[in-house]
């Protein structure tokens, strides 16, 4: 019980660093540049889940898919995970073009994950499937 507690201590952890790290990324009012926010994201997400960004969005959708699905996340936090994704493909400074449509395409799988993961429908997902869709 008590490993059990522990566990899902973590996985809320996790999930609370990405929410951290999106509302960083989108918030107007930063004295941050782009490219600041960006790295700041970089070394908490690396920090956070021991891989980088840019090592994760070129795993196989496969690879990728286990990696999230070994995370234990929750279905929302597999949505902030998403979310995250899709703004950092809107980032000018940082990615190239090839790595914004990668992040896009893994921002749809992680969509395809938390539907995987949840165990009912949702029409934000389905919305926000399709936002990711028109933008490729």
């Amino acid at each position: 019980m008590e490993q059990r507690d522990h566990i899902e201590s973590m996985i809320e952890q996790l999930g609370n660093s990405l929410k951290r790290m999106l509302s960083f990324l989108i918030k107007e009012n930063n004295k941050e540049s782009e490219l600041e926010k960006i790295n700041f994201i970089d070394k908490d997400f690396l920090s956070e889940f021991k891989i980088s960004i840019n090592e994760l969005i070129l795993l196989s959708d496969d690879d990728f898919k286990t990696q999230v699905l070994n995370l234990k996340l929750k279905e929302n936090h597999i949505e902030t995970f998403s979310k995250l994704f899709f703004q950092l493909s809107f980032q000018n400074d940082r990615y190239t073009l090839k790595q914004k449509i990668k992040l896009k395409e893994k921002a749809l799988l992680l969509l395809d994950i938390a539907n995987l993961v949840s165990n009912c429908f949702s029409i934000e997902r389905l919305n926000m499937k399709n936002e990711i869709i028109k933008s490729l």
